[in-house]
């Protein structure tokens, strides 16, 4: 399989899924997530939208998928650094 195809193939599976939305799921805004996002806040010196995406993760026992180290260490958080795959 060529390089070209390979990127072809790519593009129209992040077209299918970002326009198809199978794969994403809208969660509505509980407070619960706010008051752990402050409680992170204050633990790891994170910022508010940081804190928060963690604390989603957190409460709805989902896994953070990001690159940035930060992450790395939160109690409760589980997190894959997609570098790592």
């Amino acid at each position: 399989m060529s390089k070209l195809h390979m990127v072809a193939i790519f593009i129209k599976e992040i077209e299918r899924t970002r326009y198809g939305q199978q794969n994403l799921q809208q969660i509505p805004d509980k407070p619960a997530y706010h008051a752990k996002a402050a409680q992170l806040e204050q633990e790891y010196g994170l910022s508010f939208f940081d804190s928060l995406h963690a604390a989603v993760a957190i409460e709805e026992g989902y896994t953070m998928i990001s690159a940035d180290s930060k992450y790395k260490g939160i109690k409760g958080l589980r997190s894959i650094n997609p570098r790592n795959l």
